[in-house]
């Protein structure tokens, strides 16, 4: 049996979020998209911040682990500025390379 599906709308207001241009969430050459990653998993405020925010957020909520999307995004972003999401990285990075030189 599945769950019932539910659809929503989300805008900034109801989010929580900063409203962006396109522009200001364009990526680049893949250096640039590191840069920008790396910014953003550092706890960086802006637009990059906001939209990982928000996806992560929107599967917290879709997984259970939120109540709403906008807990999910807050969670999400306290994760990202609290250095929490940084240090998850850096362990996942750690194993990984591990892992390699076990094989």
């Amino acid at each position: 049996m599945r769950a019932p599906c539910a659809r929503s709308t989300s805008t900034p207001a109801t989010s929580a979020l900063r409203k962006a241009s396109l522009s200001s969430l364009e990526g680049g050459v893949a250096a640039d998209n590191a840069a920008i990653v790396s910014r953003v998993i550092d706890g960086e405020a802006g637009p990059a911040h906001d939209i990982v925010a928000l996806n992560a957020g929107a599967g917290l909520f879709v997984a259970g682990r939120a109540a709403s999307v906008r807990e999910g995004i807050a969670a999400a972003s306290e994760a990202l500025t609290s250095g929490r999401a940084r240090r998850a990285l850096d362990a996942m990075i750690r194993v990984s390379a591990g892992a390699g030189q076990r094989a």
